[in-house]
């Protein structure tokens, strides 16, 4: 037979004497919290990187775009990929 004293020490949550009880609200927040939590915890360094190494090609595509009928995108690429190859030697990266 389970005493009274053991039944009323035994919760689903954390709360203290005269705390109100937690709403749907509340336990959504809390749930959406710790997945984010989770989610940053997941995410290695080299899936950051590529996340933002990629919205910095997505910008150069945007900037080719803007001036493809103005200038001489295709060599002022091609100038920039030489000198962008040549800084990354020079800093260590191998390619």
């Amino acid at each position: 037979m389970i005493k009274l004293k053991k039944l009323i020490k035994e919760h689903a949550w954390d709360r203290n004497f005269g705390e109100p009880l937690p709403t749907l609200k509340d336990v959504v927040e809390k749930h959406q919290i710790e997945e984010k939590e989770i989610q940053k915890l997941n995410e290695s360094p080299e899936h950051q990187l590529a996340g933002e190494l990629d919205k910095v090609s997505n910008n150069i595509f945007q900037i080719m775009k803007r001036y493809e009928k103005k200038a001489d995108v295709e060599g002022m690429v091609r100038a920039w990929m030489l000198g962008l190859h040549s800084r990354l030697k020079k800093s260590g990266v191998k390619i």
